[in-house]
């Protein structure tokens, strides 16, 4: 029981030891290596990190614009094609022949539109036996008009029996197969441009007011972590989004996709498919990190957000100094979950405490490419 009560008392003797120099200003206390960082001077990045869904928003969905049967299709869902390139196509025989006589239609709308103004004469031709009838003219010249909308219609089916690519871009679905009867309405492909990428993130409300329109960001594909891609903020929305009590608001990004690589060989008995950089790589509804840059600052001092010591107004750090911990005012300026912009009482190269609650955060050694999280430090 002694022995236990002493152990006790030298922990306490030796604890108290170790932290009577944190208390006051103007004194100092021993720091372990492990709690020591150096401050570096480097470029400073803000950032809010929200969540989000990778999206192309420019598509199409393609109708034959016809009844008919489904002669042939040409592609499968994930192909690459060319603007112009035939998709898909109708049997055109019943077309072909309901274009043929509509164009009879038209050639004797318009005889006998002829007809009905020349007014009737006598047989030596010198004198006229009954005027044209105003009335039966105008049954004439609209009843062209209905045979020559007719053709005009028929040409347009005729025309769109054969689906053509718009655009150029992947073909998302193919709800068509050859012989399936169609109509007007039936959306035979869906086509999409992997071109033009956008990402609808959810900015909690903590982060939204410092969210502006026009902020540079980048889009990090959770699936590929080497792929970063850039971005601008283009629509913040005024309205929330509440679920389970935690407020989000949706904030839009225009995202700029990876650069083209040319055009790989057509497939067997096909037309030749463009193949960027995206297409064998995004994917619609892809889960993104999104990086939106609030506040950049450039060569300025930083140090670990852990050492600093705040109290009410004044603003602290410990820098080394022969060994030992001494406590100095400073001036901040922008910071971040793991970095703060020293404006004014420490120097490049000089070695602060980290405060014990974060004695698992060891030195502060940039990584390649800058410290991740809600901001880096660029060298």
């Amino acid at each position: 029981m002694i022995v236990t009560r002493l152990a006790a008392m030298v922990i306490l003797f030796t604890l108290g030891t170790l932290f009577s120099g944190c208390t006051a200003q103007g004194k100092s206390s021993p720091a372990t290596e492990n709690q020591i960082a150096t401050a570096q001077r480097g470029d400073l990045r803000k950032e809010i990190t929200p969540g989000g869904n990778l999206k192309m928003p420019h598509y199409v969905e393609l109708t034959f614009g016809s009844v008919g049967s489904v002669q042939q299709v040409m592609v499968q869902i994930g192909d690459a094609v060319e603007q112009g390139q035939a998709l898909a196509r109708l049997d055109t025989l019943a077309l072909e022949q309901s274009l043929l006589q509509a164009k009879i239609d038209v050639k004797t709308a318009k005889l006998n539109l002829e007809r009905a103004e020349q007014p009737t004469t006598s047989s030596s031709g010198d004198r006229i036996l009954t005027a044209p009838d105003p009335l039966d003219i105008e049954i004439k010249a609209l009843l062209l008009e209905r045979a020559q909308l007719r053709l005009t219609e028929t040409q347009r089916q005729l025309d769109q029996a054969t689906i053509m690519a718009p655009f150029a871009g992947l073909v998302s679905q193919v709800n068509v197969s050859a012989g399936d009867q169609v109509s007007a309405s039936t959306v035979a492909v869906r086509l999409i441009d992997p071109q033009q990428l956008e990402v609808e993130a959810l900015v909690n409300e903590m982060d939204i007011f410092q969210v502006k329109q026009g902020a540079q960001a980048s889009v990090q594909v959770d699936a590929l972590s080497a792929l970063r891609l850039p971005a601008t903020v283009t629509a913040i929305s005024p309205t929330a989004t509440i679920e389970g009590g935690v407020v989000n608001f949706p904030v839009k990004l225009e995202v700029k996709p990876p650069e083209t690589a040319g055009t790989r060989p057509a497939a067997e008995g096909g037309a030749g498919q463009r193949q960027s950089a995206a297409m064998p790589l995004l994917r619609e509804g892809l889960t993104v990190t999104v990086s939106i840059l609030i506040e950049e600052k450039q060569n300025v001092i930083v140090v670990p957000s852990r050492a600093i010591i705040r109290q009410g107004r004044d603003t602290f750090v410990q820098v080394m100094k022969d060994g030992v911990a001494e406590r100095r005012s400073v001036k901040t300026g922008i910071s971040n979950w793991q970095l703060v912009e020293v404006t004014d009482g420490v120097s490049e190269g000089e070695q602060v405490v980290i405060q014990q609650a974060a004695a698992s955060q060891t030195q502060m050694n940039p990584m390649p490419g800058g410290i991740g999280g809600a901001g880096r430090l660029i060298r």
